[in-house]
């Protein structure tokens, strides 16, 4: 969820009963069990009071980082937010209805909430691969851990075994460290490279990083 919403400060009837919807619907995704993640609002000290977090706290708050892995500055306060990813001048393709279309660089906490969406469902593939490559009772834990990684609490335990820098308040999620490692890893014969490995085995080692501690 890309986006938030500010109550009205004096809202009408009609303001009051969408209001209660909204709270209803996000309240029953989380009953559900469902991962949410919504952006700071970039506006600072407005983000607590805003939807769609407000309404739960099981939900991923998440705000923008700049170049550096610093708080992107409209967010305003690190503590408003659970991490924080690329979000400023993060290149992609331009809207267009051309066969070519132009690049462009987005900015905002928007763009920081695609990225976590788009990491926790990485995570649940890598997980997936975890199960096709074990055998046996390993094959039964990496099921259980699948299943698990779909609930809010393990799926926040999954991006903290990601790590976090330092400098960030331990927020901006370095996943260069576990992905690009393993890639690394993979290609490097002189790091006791097992050639019987296939480069979907190290993508199941992912997986059982970031399942340790669940």
């Amino acid at each position: 969820m890309s986006w938030t919403i500010t109550p009205p400060t004096n809202p009408n009837k009609s303001q009051v009963e969408d209001i209660k919807e909204l709270e209803k619907a996000i309240m029953e995704a989380a009953q559900e069990g469902i991962l949410m993640f919504c952006s700071a609002s970039d506006e600072g000290a407005k983000q607590d009071s805003t939807f769609p977090s407000k309404a739960t706290n099981k939900i991923f708050k998440i705000g923008g980082a700049d170049a550096n892995g610093g708080l992107y500055k409209p967010v305003g306060d690190i503590n408003s937010v659970d991490f924080i990813l690329p979000g400023q001048l993060v290149e992609g393709e331009g809207l267009s209805e051309g066969a070519i279309n132009k690049v462009e660089f987005w900015s905002g906490s928007s763009v920081a909430t695609a990225l976590a969406a788009g990491l926790a469902a990485l995570i649940l593939y890598c997980a997936q691969i975890r199960i096709l490559r074990a055998n046996g009772a390993a094959k039964d834990k990496a099921k259980r851990d699948f299943n698990s990684l779909k609930q809010y609490e393990k799926m926040m335990k999954a991006f903290k075994n990601i790590g976090t820098t330092n400098a960030s308040n331990g927020r901006y999620l370095t996943v260069w460290e576990v992905f690009g490692g393993k890639v690394n890893e993979s290609m490097d014969r002189n790091m006791g490279y097992d050639s019987s490995r296939q480069p979907i085995d190290f993508i199941a080692d992912v997986a059982g990083i970031l399942c340790s501690k669940l």
